[in-house]
């Protein structure tokens, strides 16, 4: 992506005005992510941002550049796993959490519609349901990926990954999906982000409504998805005790 650079230079120069800055926002699939990189973009606009995508080497390459050239950017976003805020010396991690059913029943429909995606092929042309998909575990990846994404990579075991994940988590700046509004109103107080807009992107169309899926399905759901439902818990607690710390 080409840097922004309409900012003035005394903004750019002096760490207390603007933007807080530098930024690595952990992107985790299917919480909104895309709405919020929309956001991104008007907040630190005048500054070095990169959106860098998880396929040609791109989150690589720019690893390997130089520390003094990677600290010149305010603001990297990739799909990447607690950790992946050095890609940005001394970044401060950014990240969305999202219901895990939600989060995961988003997903199949992404897969089933979007022939881009990792498992279209598979679900498209074996015809498969949210039902098939579940129980032959196809995106069993999936279950506790928010989970798996913010734990500490030598966090193993569920209870272990769940208290790396929940101790990570309190050390980011974050927002739920469901309270997307809210969300931007933490950020911008805890950012120091100027007005900005959005609109909803990246959403899946024509996806039944929770209530219309079988229950003992969204029950298995619910079970296979423990670990990030007690970790969106956690941090839903959190999320309004600094909403109401105005921070």
């Amino acid at each position: 992506m080409t840097p922004h650079s309409d900012a003035s230079p005394d903004l750019k120069s002096d760490p207390a005005r603007g933007p807080v800055r530098p930024i690595v926002f952990l992107h985790i699939p299917k919480t909104a992510g895309t709405t919020l990189k929309s956001v991104l973009e008007q907040a630190y606009a005048g500054y070095e941002i990169v959106f860098l995508r998880n396929f040609g080497g791109e989150i690589e390459a720019f690893a390997r550049r130089p520390a003094a050239e990677r600290a010149k950017y305010a603001l990297a976003t990739a799909h990447i796993p607690w950790g992946g805020q050095s890609l940005i010396p001394k970044a401060r991690p950014l990240t969305m959490l999202r219901d895990p059913v939600e989060r995961f029943l988003s997903v199949y429909y992404y897969n089933a519609r979007a022939p881009e995606a990792l498992h279209h092929k598979a679900i498209s042309e074996g015809g498969l349901s949210l039902a098939d998909v579940v129980e032959r575990g196809l995106l069993a990846g999936e279950y506790n990926l928010m989970t798996a994404m913010l734990r500490h990579p030598k966090a193993e075991g569920g209870r272990q990954a769940f208290e790396s994940a929940k101790q990570n988590l309190a050390q980011c700046v974050f927002g739920l999906s469901e309270r997307f509004e809210d969300s931007v109103g933490l950020f911008r107080r805890a950012l120091r982000w100027p007005e900005v807009a959005w609109e909803s992107r990246n959403v899946s169309v024509g996806r039944p409504k929770s209530e219309q899926i079988d229950p003992a399905l969204l029950d298995r759901i619910r079970r296979e998805t423990e670990l990030d439902r007690a970790l969106y818990e956690f941090g839903a607690g959190l999320f309004e005790s600094r909403l109401k710390e105005g921070r």
